[in-house]
């Protein structure tokens, strides 16, 4: 036995492939062989563990979710690792060699069921020619416009237009869908969706937005001394799997970091999707809801996002125990359960609500009605779940969260869009007629298929996605009128509760597969003109909704924020030249404050945890910034001093600031030096006492 199992080639291969890793980590440290040896060791290792957990499916597919399982029991336990102990080179070098043995361990199921291998037809030739050509099209267009310049929308350096090239590609790759799915399909599906996810990656070398150089500068931080003060109690399924790119696969961080989320999403939505199908027979088609999913979830690596993947995927997985014909890979569920929950608690906790759901629904108890009257109470009590959570949480933390049922029926409250908006351009009315009502039609597509579900007489615990969007609503509205943030800036009151808003369309886009594939299958002899017509408008919503994903700045939404640019870094780096060793603090806007901490980390804080630009935008030093844009003037910026218990500060004001002129003539009276950076493009206003 022992023989048989190590002279498998696919053993072989994991046992290589964990030497020539630790090989690079402790001899070469190589990015460039970090990431063959990375490759290396996910392909062979999570076609073992997968052909193991996932039986009966192509091995392509049971290799992709091996490699998903891997991850996240690496995101689980490198968490663990961090609580412990500096999570370091030789701490992930233990865990790497044990994975590999692990694995190495497993024996392949003789029984696995045989996959008949399809040869490719024409038409599969033809479509994926076409995807690649249209999917050429788009990268070429995007690379060369990369930009480090200040810009409210990725759509202000690259036209609209060439949404064209993603439309053709959807059309092609859903018309595919009318086939059996096959590895050539699965892959084109990874490419489309990639590109539709990697936008800010390929136009923003700098970076895009502002939580994620947050988190990258805390990796930085922990990679340079093995922890960081005080531990965060969530955020770490993410930083562990960074670390262990960083330390063991040499890969520079700042790239793994912008692609962590994206590429995987690409990946594994689709895998686990293709699983869905393949275990309940249903028609590829069912992958259509891959891109009705609110995509904008996926498109930076944060906290956040890399726990809506989590439950995104479980989501997926969980579909075959729906129908109640097969049991899930129960083991991967929990994994991917307590990775959301280390990750992010926003989406862990309502990922272990859908996990206690389907089991309730479809635990088979003494009586034939009792998983329904069991699933339900827990519904009605998980509808106040998050509410308790952050009473709870504010309470320990010393946060000033108001509970208050006055504006329960308040419906201003609720950031809620939807109806048509008609503007007089067919194409943005069209888009933002799926992009403002995308929770309407998800939701309302789900309560059809609950319908149809009925009529056709399936198992209760079908109806476990509706439910859970349902908890996840009410959730979201008990956040958005019970509860009052007063901690957070005013327009970020409703940060917390629209992620359940989001959640609840992650879960929607089940059944609405589900009812998908169900059509089109019984109109599968329908006029050809009807079927084209429908993989048309699927390409169109799916074009509208890659969008949507992104900020815009159009006649019908108005994007306020605006990137990390190389003015904002020359700035950073002109202050920080000029102050010398003096202490100093800094008043600035988002953008500035991200490029401190890409350029020089947790530099500097001072008493009561100060930290010398102003993060986060609900602390002090950030409010005396707003105050200076209102009304430049000395005094605010001497109390900005007097609170961070300094002599020196400065005032940056770029040139796109609202009334950024009239700002700038107010700080010139008041200021006792001042400097124009990058031709004017930022304005830098130095004060001494």
């Amino acid at each position: 036995m022992i023989r048989s199992i190590f002279f498998t080639p696919k053993h072989q291969a994991v046992l290589a492939a964990t030497m020539l890793t630790l090989l690079n980590t402790f001899v070469f440290v190589s990015p460039a062989f970090g990431v063959l040896s990375l490759v290396f060791f996910l392909l062979s290792a999570g076609s073992l563990l997968g052909t193991r957990l996932f039986r009966d499916v192509p091995s392509v597919l049971s290799g992709t979710l091996g490699i998903l399982t891997i991850l996240v029991s690496w995101s689980i336990v490198g968490s663990a690792i961090y609580y412990t102990m500096p999570i370091d080179k030789p701490a992930l070098a233990v865990l790497l060699f044990v994975t590999g043995m692990v694995i190495f361990a497993l024996d392949v199921p003789a029984s696995a069921k045989k996959i008949a291998i399809h040869k490719p037809s024409f038409t599969i030739f033809a479509g994926i020619v076409g995807i690649t050509i249209a999917l050429i099209a788009w990268w070429n267009t995007l690379l060369p416009l990369a930009t480090t310049e200040a810009v409210r929308t990725p759509w202000a350096v690259v036209t609209p237009a060439i949404l064209l090239a993603l439309l053709l590609a959807c059309v092609l790759l859903f018309a595919l869908y009318t086939k059996r799915i096959t590895t050539t399909i699965f892959l084109a599906t990874v490419a489309v969706l990639f590109s539709a996810l990697a936008l800010t990656v390929s136009l923003y070398p700098i970076g895009f937005g502002f939580d994620p150089f947050i988190h990258r500068a805390t990796v930085a931080h922990i990679v340079s001394f093995g922890t960081i003060h005080p531990k965060p109690l969530y955020y770490i399924g993410q930083y562990a799997l960074e670390l262990i790119g960083v330390h063991l696969f040499s890969l520079p961080l700042a790239l793994l970091d912008r692609l962590l989320v994206p590429l995987l999403a690409a990946l594994f939505l689709p895998a686990a999707a293709w699983f869905a199908a393949e275990k309940t027979r249903q028609s590829s088609v069912f992958l259509v809801s891959l891109f009705l999913l609110p995509l904008s979830a996926f498109i930076l690596t944060t906290p956040q996002g890399l726990s809506y993947l989590y439950i995104a995927t479980l989501f997926f997985l969980s579909v075959p125990h729906l129908f109640d014909e097969e049991e899930p890979p129960w083991i991967v569920l929990v994994l991917l359960t307590l990775a959301a929950l280390i990750t992010h608690p926003l989406a862990g906790i309502p990922a272990l609500i859908y996990l206690a759901l389907l089991f309730t629904a479809t635990y088979k108890g003494p009586h034939p009605y009792m998983n329904i009257a069991t699933t339900v109470t827990l519904a009605l009590v998980s509808c106040f779940t998050m509410p308790i959570v952050f009473m709870v949480q504010a309470q320990q933390s010393g946060l000033n969260i108001h509970f208050t049922l006055v504006h329960l029926f308040d419906a201003h409250l609720l950031e809620l869009t939807g109806f048509f908006d008609n503007r007089f351009a067919p194409l943005l009315d069209g888009a933002y007629l799926f992009i403002d009502n995308q929770l309407w039609v998800l939701f309302t597509l789900a309560v059809i298929a609950s319908v149809f579900f009925i009529r056709k007489r399936l198992p209760f615990s079908i109806h476990v996605p509706l439910i859970a969007s349902a908890v996840f609503f009410v959730n979201y509205w008990l956040l958005s009128t019970a509860l009052q943030f007063d901690f957070l800036i005013e327009y970020e009151r409703q940060n917390y509760s629209v992620r359940m808003l989001t959640l609840a369309m992650l879960v929607c886009a089940i059944p609405v597969g589900l009812l998908i594939a169900h059509l089109v299958k019984t109109r599968a002899g329908r006029p050809r003109f009807l079927q084209t017509s429908g993989i048309v408008l699927a390409a169109l919503l799916a074009t509208a909704n890659v969008y949507g994903a992104y900020p815009r700045h159009d006649n019908y939404a108005r994007s306020a924020g605006f990137n990390v640019s190389v003015n904002d870094q020359d700035a950073v780096l002109y202050i920080h030249d000029t102050a010398g060793d003096e202490p100093y603090i800094v008043l600035a806007n988002q953008a500035v404050s991200a490029a401190a901490l890409d350029l020089y980390g947790f530099q500097t804080y001072y008493h009561d945890d100060i930290f010398y630009y102003p993060i986060p935008t609900g602390g002090p030093l950030y409010q005396l910034y707003l105050k200076t844009t209102d009304h430049p003037d000395r005094q605010t910026i001497e109390e900005a001093m007097d609170l961070a218990g300094v002599n020196h500060a400065y005032f940056v004001m770029n040139d796109y600031w609202f009334d950024a002129d009239k700002i700038i003539e107010s700080a010139k009276q008041t200021a006792d030096h001042w400097f124009a950076v990058d031709g004017g493009a930022v304005t830098i206003f130095e004060y001494q006492r």
